[in-house]
Formats: structure tokens, sequence, C-alpha cells
């Protein structure tokens, strides 16, 4: 019996799907064919096995960035800062879940897990057309916050909010400062983003955050002034979310203490001395 594959009369539907490892070629072109390179990635993913926290992750990610940012290439001009994030997150999972004794490389495993990044690709390309023609934000930004609240019956925290817009966390912290008048409509476009304080401790905290149940990321979302938020006292945070203002003050002194914790082993200088 004949087993070979049907071929296209496209020629380059061909030279796209013809692979081995379950890669398509032009997957497989993205890939890093580096021995060296493999080494250094499963050197990372073992230290990070033996000790797993935000640098390990980190020194880990850099290793496979290469894979990313070929993956990415693949969707020219779709929001970028919201497809970056999503293919880091896949690319988190996708890490956390390797097992070298089924003889795929880490790189190869990373990869074959950034595939859902057309569905996110082709879902922004539709929110951003729909943001353009209609660029009321204050109303999707309400209507957004309804909807959530609606399904999940209660204020919905950020990384919940930004996920059912579509847009990324930095812009939900700039749409909800349209929505209370503090900057013009036009800045939500411009594209800039303010970088604050040190990107280490910007990775731990969101780490700390990620790691987070619901409850628990209101409370730092309310106290710290998360992405745009009027910034809460514990006596507001218990009011707002119906808690004790003892367990209030407690839960956000452990995610401070964890975020401190983490900015120390970074060695970076603690901004309150």
């Amino acid at each position: 019996m004949d087993t070979t594959k049907p071929k296209s009369s496209w020629p380059g539907l061909n030279s796209i799907t013809d692979d081995s490892n379950g890669l398509s070629k032009m997957e497989d072109d993205y890939l890093p064919h580096d021995e060296q390179v493999e080494t250094a990635s499963i050197h990372a993913w073992n230290n990070w096995r033996k000790s797993p926290n935000p640098n390990s992750m980190a020194s880990v990610l850099n290793t496979v960035k290469p894979v990313i940012s070929g993956a990415l290439k693949k969707y020219p001009g779709v929001n970028s800062g919201v497809l970056s994030g999503e293919a880091k997150r896949l690319a988190i999972a996708a890490i956390k879940t390797y097992d070298p004794s089924h003889g795929a490389t880490l790189q190869t495993h990373v990869y074959a897990h950034l595939r859902p990044l057309v569905r996110t690709a082709s879902s922004l390309g539709t929110a951003i057309d729909r943001t353009r023609t209609d660029r009321n934000l204050t109303a999707q930004y309400l209507a957004g916050n309804r909807d959530l609240m609606e399904s999940l019956n209660r204020e919905p925290t950020d990384d919940e909010l930004a996920h059912h817009l579509k847009i990324s966390e930095k812009e939900l912290g700039k749409m909800r400062r349209v929505a209370v008048g503090e900057i013009p409509e036009g800045e939500f476009y411009s594209g800039n983003e303010e970088e604050e304080g040190d990107p280490n401790v910007e990775l731990w905290s969101q780490y700390v955050y990620n790691k987070l149940n619901p409850q628990s990321k209101l409370i730092f979302e309310h106290k710290v002034g998360h992405n745009g938020r009027p910034q809460l006292s514990t006596a507001e945070v218990a009011k707002k979310m119906g808690l004790s203002e003892v367990y209030v003050n407690r839960k956000a002194g452990e995610i401070a203490q964890e975020i401190l914790n983490g900015a120390d082993s970074m060695n970076v200088p603690n901004p309150a001395s």
C-alpha cells in the first residue's frame, strides 16, 4: 500500500507542509539547530527544575527567545504587546510541561505550544478593527467590566478584564485612565508605553501576582493602584470587597513581603529605605 502523502497542486504548500518531527518546514526553519543552544536550554531548564523561581524561569525563557521571536514574525501588524504576552505565557506553560524523556528538544516543545497564537492573532485583528471603528473607549471599558461582573458575580481582576477586552494589562491601564478622564482618548492609540521602576522588580511582582487567587489579586490591585486604579486605603478596600480590615491588612502584608523578598534576592534597593 502506498503511504506517500498526497502532494498539493500548489508547490508552495508542499514546501510548507512536508515535515518531520510533526513540525512543518516553515516552522522548522524558525528553530535553532545549534547544539550549544540546545545544551544551554536544557541546562537552564534543569536549574529551573531544581529551583523554580522567576530568575531561573527568565533564564530558560532567554534560551528560547529566538523560537518565540520566530513564531511572532508570522503575525506582522498584530498588536505586538498582547501577542508577545500571550507567547510568553504559552512558552512558560510549555517549559513547565517539558519532559526530555520524550525525545524532543526544549525548543521544539516550546514551538509546538506556540501554535495557538494563530487564534489569538485572529481575535486581536478583529478587536483592533472594532476598536478603530468605535473609538468610544469608555463605553468598551464599562461594557467589558459589566459583562464580567455579571458572569463572575464579582468584580473582575485586571488580567481577567484585559483578556476579555483582548488588550494588554498596560493598555487596560490607559483605557481606565481614559474612562475617568485622566488622559485624552488619543493617548491610548499613541503606542507609547512608560517603563516604571526596575524591570526585575516588575517581573517578580507579576510572578507573585499571577500566583494569587482572584480575591488576593483584587486586594493587591486596589492597594497599589494597579493599572490606573485609584489607590485605596485598607478600610476602603475592606468596605468595597465586603471583607474585614484585619483580613485585608494581613493579605496585603503577605503579598508585599513576598515581593520585597524577591527584590532582596535580586539585590534591588528597597524603595522604602
